[in-house]
């Protein structure tokens, strides 16, 4: 991997060792915690965040990350569903809270564009929705309309983000929603999704 995001269920491990609850003085996310030291990627979330500080979580998580592909700088946010501290254990993100989705990300984005001077802005987005048709890309009348991933998109400033990678619901998208390339590849590894970006030589404007 490139880089992941970190999605509900990946709180349901709660602290290392057998119990998937905290017991006194154990880390509610340890076991957590421990995955994201072994990896040799970026593991991103930007929109959780503990309740009384507003910090991040701290367990090794970045909001984004910048890869170089080609040449071209691309930033990737990581974000996850404000649906997540309701689907998991509650003892493990009892101390958490979630930022709104399209806030956090055009935050982000805009960051990522002026001081690290990404050409591309991609969204790992642990959220979701569902097209039922996916022979025209630019036909939404299929996509329900309503379901979070397409609200995000929409509330997003025009050319902030380019690509949404989403997930979450397990089911299927391939769509432009307000400009914005959105793919959704399914679960169980039985698809992959795949967007492809023409880059304007000199300008590095995608096109």
């Amino acid at each position: 991997y490139d880089a992941v995001t970190i999605g509900n269920h990946e709180f349901d491990y709660g602290p290392v060792g057998d119990r998937a609850t905290p017991g006194p003085g154990d880390d509610p996310r340890g076991a957590l915690r421990a995955r994201i030291a072994e990896a040799d990627f970026p593991v991103l979330n930007a929109n959780l965040r503990r309740r009384e500080s507003g910090e991040p979580m701290g367990i090794g998580e970045l909001p984004s990350a910048v890869l170089v592909r080609a040449g071209i700088r691309i930033g990737v946010i990581g974000v996850t569903t404000e649906g997540t501290l309701s689907t998991t254990l509650a003892a493990n993100v009892a101390d958490l809270r979630l930022e709104p989705l399209a806030e956090t990300i055009a935050r982000e984005a805009a960051r990522l564009r002026a001081d690290e001077h990404a050409t591309v802005i991609l969204v790992t987005a642990h959220a979701g929705g569902h097209c039922d048709r996916h022979s025209d890309p630019r036909d939404l009348t299929s996509c329900g309309a309503h379901e979070e991933i397409f609200e995000v998109a929409r509330d997003l400033p025009a050319g902030s983000v380019d690509v949404i990678v989403a997930g979450h619901t397990n089911q299927y998208v391939s769509h432009f929603v307000n400009g914005i390339a959105v793919i959704e590849s399914g679960s169980y590894g039985r698809s992959f999704g795949r967007v492809d970006l023409s880059i304007e030589v000199g300008t590095g404007r995608v096109v």
